[in-house]
């Protein structure tokens, strides 16, 4: 008798993690487990992340970051999205679990214990050497750009500043920053009306159907391309100053202007 293939989603609470949850579940691809990282950062990363901000964007840019972080930050905790919940996940595996950092030693027994054919991301923090070698497959993770070109973060906002096409792309995961082969992309139009926040609503979208869609066909035994990157063909990005995310947004065009034109 085959043995099943055991999926198994790592993910932070996110729209993004939900988006392939509910897409895995509606393909009926069933999810062994699914592993929540409850994103508790220690002090000392934030301080590290907040000296590298002010060092690329100033400290006005770092004073308005800190204020977006609390103001999100808040508004989560009052949302009533289904995917901010403990119950959503626990709808989709076979069974959930919290951990506080997956790179630590209690997650990675955790992994060990599950037996994972494959780990699909959905959200997390940079995984290290030892998570990556559980799962006989591998990991896969869906990433809101097209790499190589657009590694790291606000990588759709980039795209637009700089006039190139957005998209998605699933890629194995590697010890790199997205820089692991890549197996399907997806560019995404921008529509007349778009915003920063439905165009990562509709990419997030696009790359729970491709993971799906990857997912189904390692479980058939089915072949996958997969395409490596070279590290001197992208870039990494990293989180745009808001000031330059006012003038990208300001740079889709509205509703009128598309019907003026």
């Amino acid at each position: 008798m085959t043995e099943p293939f055991r999926v198994v989603v790592v993910t932070k609470k996110s729209a993004w993690g939900a988006a392939i949850v509910r897409e895995l579940a509606r393909q009926q691809l069933p999810i062994e487990a699914i592993v929540l990282e409850r994103g508790s950062v220690k002090a000392r990363t934030e301080l590290r992340r907040a000296r590298a901000h002010r060092r690329r964007s100033g400290t006005v840019e770092l004073l308005r970051l800190v204020r977006r972080k609390v103001v999100r930050r808040y508004r989560r905790s009052k949302s009533d999205a289904a995917w901010t919940r403990d119950d959503f996940y626990r709808r989709f595996g076979s069974a959930a679990y919290e951990v506080d950092d997956l790179n630590a030693p209690d997650s990675q027994r955790l992994l060990g214990e599950l037996d994972p054919d494959l780990i699909v991301l959905g959200t997390s923090r940079i995984l290290r050497s030892p998570v990556l070698s559980i799962p006989r497959v591998g990991v896969l993770n869906a990433h809101p750009g097209l790499l190589p070109a657009y590694r790291g973060v606000d990588v759709i906002a980039w795209a637009i500043h700089n006039g190139d096409p957005v998209g998605v792309t699933i890629h194995f995961v590697d010890p790199g920053v997205d820089t692991g082969d890549i197996v399907a992309q997806q560019t995404i139009d921008l529509r007349s009306g778009d915003t920063l926040s439905t165009l990562k609503k509709r990419a997030g979208q696009a790359a729970a159907e491709h993971m799906a869609d990857t997912v189904r066909r390692l479980m058939l035994g089915e072949p996958l391309t997969r395409t490596p990157q070279r590290a001197e063909d992208g870039k990494q990005y990293y989180r745009m100053p808001l000031s330059l995310r006012e003038q990208v947004q300001a740079m889709i065009p509205t509703k009128g202007e598309a019907q003026r034109d």
